[in-house]
């Protein structure tokens, strides 16, 4: 009888199956630690290539499938009036429209909005002058 190839994982899967059959035809509870112990002690067996029954085998390597989103999957998504209405607005204006205010009061709220652009545009931001370091030798 050949041996079988088994890895770390599968070596102690197959002694809890292994111990919970044992339990269950002995009626006695499960001791996971002492079953978790016997593997480990096992294991060291089985790498060493003693053990009688498994030889150490290779784990699978596992790939992660990397997709990439075609345009065809963009394109198809439409913005409805409904995601218009809960995306955040960005300027003053969005909120404006948004915001269901008289007519009066809004013009008011833009006629403020439009005083408090050209006054921002109008400032000239000043430039910072590097002070020169004196070196004393």
């Amino acid at each position: 009888m050949s041996k079988k190839e088994i890895t770390y994982i599968g070596l102690v899967s197959h002694m809890l199956k292994k111990a919970r059959d044992d339990a269950a035809s002995a009626g006695k509870k499960l001791e996971q630690t002492s079953v978790m112990r016997s593997a480990g002690e096992r294991w060291k067996s089985v790498k060493s290539g003693v053990d009688p029954e498994f030889t150490q085998g290779n784990s699978k390597k596992t790939t992660t499938k990397k997709t990439t989103k075609s345009i065809s999957d963009t394109e198809d998504v439409k913005q409805t009036s409904s995601s218009n209405l809960t995306s955040h607005p960005k300027t003053a204006q969005e909120v404006l429209d948004m915001v269901d205010l008289c007519e009066d009061c809004k013009s008011k709220i833009e006629s403020v909005l439009n005083k408090t652009t050209k006054k921002s545009k109008k400032k000239k931001t000043k430039k910072s002058k590097k002070k020169k370091r004196s070196t004393k030798k």
